[in-house]
């Protein structure tokens, strides 16, 4: 097939914002999300990835089962079970109490088609 180009679990991705971005750090783009997979500087072009479990901060507020729809909060930089925070960032993979600050989320999951 010759208009194949990679399996589309990461991409390169250009850092138009005025800061930098850590390894790790998630990026927020209209209607998905993806994680920096390393260091990338404003004006510059870095790996990120689209698909994948991901530990990821979370609101301890919130308690969730797994497969649960979850969304990312970018005013507080952590995941949510509340659709108003934000844009969709997944689907959690484990269940998440009140006293943990992180979760497992498996990305885009259900955002592609």
């Amino acid at each position: 097939m010759d208009s194949y180009q990679h399996k589309g679990d990461r991409i390169e991705w250009l850092n138009e914002l005025s800061v930098a971005v850590s390894s790790g750090e998630v990026v927020v783009g209209a209607d998905f999300i993806a994680v920096a997979l390393v260091d990338i500087p404003a004006d510059a072009t870095g790996t990120v990835a689209v698909d994948g479990v991901f530990e990821l901060a979370a609101d301890p507020n919130d308690e969730w089962d797994a497969l649960t729809q979850l969304w990312w909060d970018d005013a507080n930089n952590r995941l949510s079970e509340n659709p108003t925070d934000g844009v969709a960032a997944g689907m959690a993979t484990d269940k998440h109490h009140t006293w943990d600050t992180t979760a497992k989320v498996l990305i885009n999951c259900g955002r592609a088609g």
